[in-house]
């Protein structure tokens, strides 16, 4: 069986030798196609892992580079049998019908923005781009073009509260930026001033403070609330929940981190955040659209990555999970961080029981608190400074004013 595994690497390798710029995966036994320069960009999913499905990948791969190297390459790549006929790209969005103007609709934008995007967890479907399919479909045809936005948001508030509208226009934002960038309309995108507008009710954001995270963080450590029946031990996590503690990144941020992506030259340390493990499946880029950003890593920080283990596994991971594939978040919060924090509450260590996710914005808010500016906070942690301050950041209920 190892044989037959080693025999298919190899066989992965060599091809992937002869097809630069593009690269053949494999994602948990499918293949696919991927690459990223600034002529030509996507993913793919072809066949199965095997000896016929590698070969049959190969092929695609080569028809592409030939179309490519002699300047007519199909960005939409039904021409490689990649896309269906019906699945228009942004980079050919002038040529689909746009009615009495000359730019695309709405509608038309959203759905070449969603052929760039072939792969999004299930959550982000169920959330946001369901609604969207079906208010763009459903709405009056005077919405749909985006200098009428105004209209659509009033549209939608006939029928939802604008906490609900809220996340769906973000992501439709994103698309008509994009439009903007490629040249596809030359309106300035209306989106963020009307997400402004909405009226939501303030989310009440707590957070750990400092000592309370050391105090999670030694109990992993000690393992005083393992239960003695089980197999595996909360020790095993502490790493894993250390290191967000210390960076404040997303848990599936750090789910999917391998050793590739830290860099160290001995004299410096930095981590490349540029994938995350959500739902069952391994995406390229942060969850906001960012391909990459990167993490600068204090001497404390350095210090603590240059002490983990490294894990025999096959994908590499900083943080596998005991059968050396990727962690199951969902599992790790209802088995470990939930009950620890649990007991921890009830025995009054700690203040208050939050989830696992909310060491984000502990650590969002013990920077501010020191002083760091927001914009240097947005850049590393890889949201908006609008968004840090909307959504990340908590008061300080201990503060003390001072005199006047």
């Amino acid at each position: 069986m190892k044989s037959d595994f080693n025999k298919l690497e190899r066989k992965l390798i060599n091809a992937n030798a002869s097809i630069k710029p593009l690269k053949i995966e494999n994602d948990k036994g499918r293949l696919r196609i991927r690459v990223r320069r600034k002529d030509i960009s996507f993913t793919k999913y072809t066949f199965d892992y095997s000896e016929n499905g590698i070969e049959a990948t190969l092929a695609i791969c080569r028809d592409i580079l030939a179309d490519y190297y002699r300047g007519n390459f199909d960005p939409t790549l039904v021409k490689y049998g990649l896309a269906k006929p019906d699945a228009p790209k942004l980079t050919e969005v002038r040529l689909l019908p746009v009615g009495d103007n000359s730019e695309p609709t709405l509608l038309e934008i959203w759905e070449a923005y969603k052929a760039l995007k072939p792969d999004v967890p299930k959550s982000t479907l169920k959330n946001r781009w369901i609604p969207i399919d079906r208010w763009l479909s459903k709405c009056p045809s005077e919405c749909l073009q985006v200098s009428n936005a105004d209209k659509l948001l009033a549209w939608l508030r006939t029928k939802h509260k604008d906490g609900y509208i809220e996340p769906p226009l973000r992501t439709l934002r994103s698309a008509i930026n994009i439009a903007i960038k490629l040249g596809k309309i030359k309106d300035n995108n209306p989106m963020g001033a009307l997400i402004a507008m909405l009226e939501i009710d303030g989310k009440n954001i707590q957070i750990y403070s400092k000592q309370e995270a050391k105090i999670i963080l030694q109990t992993f450590k000690d393992g005083r609330f393992d239960n003695v029946n089980s197999a595996y031990t909360s020790a095993y996590y502490a790493p894993f929940v250390e290191f967000r503690i210390r960076t404040g990144c997303r848990p599936s941020e750090a789910i999917a981190l391998t050793w590739d992506d830290i860099k160290d030259n001995g004299n410096k340390c930095q981590i490349v955040f540029n994938k995350r493990y959500s739902s069952g499946q391994l995406l390229q880029g942060t969850k906001n659209g960012i391909d990459a950003r990167i993490f600068p890593c204090n001497k404390q920080l350095t210090d603590f990555i240059r002490s983990l283990p490294k894990i025999d596994n096959e994908n590499n991971l900083v943080f596998p999970s005991y059968e050396g594939t990727y962690l199951d978040g969902g599992n790790f919060h209802s088995r470990y961080w939930q009950p620890i924090v649990n007991k921890l509450f009830t025995a009054k260590a700690i203040s208050k029981e939050l989830v696992f996710y909310d060491l984000r914005h502990s650590f969002i808010t013990w920077l501010v608190r020191d002083g760091i500016d927001i914009k240097t906070i947005a850049t590393i942690c890889g949201n908006s400074p609008e968004t840090i301050m909307k959504y990340y950041l908590a008061t300080n209920d201990d503060i003390e004013l001072p005199e006047i």
